[in-house]
């Protein structure tokens, strides 16, 4: 699977739906999810994501909330907390 310029492998890839992705990706877990318990979007069509990527060493990348239209928009800021996006 490729987001923003980023290859994911399927064997690495342990869950991905409308709601949640968990993957490890350059020594990273990443972990998204709309069921976070911080509430609701602000704007009306966006979901709040939580969004986690910690390293093997176990020192968070990325760890907050906001709002997106969709997983795919949480993956790409998520990769670009991290670091490791490709595309600008």
């Amino acid at each position: 699977m490729k987001i923003a310029g980023c290859i994911f492998r399927k064997s690495e890839i342990r869950e991905y739906t409308k709601t949640t992705f968990l993957a490890h990706y350059k020594k990273r877990e990443f972990y998204i999810t709309s069921n976070q318990g911080y509430g609701k979007a602000k704007e009306p069509g966006k979901t709040r994501f939580y969004l986690s990527v910690m390293g093997d060493d176990g020192i968070y990348d990325v760890d907050y909330y906001d709002d997106f239209n969709n997983i795919e928009e949480a993956i790409e800021e998520a990769l670009k907390g991290a670091c490791l996006n490709k595309e600008e």
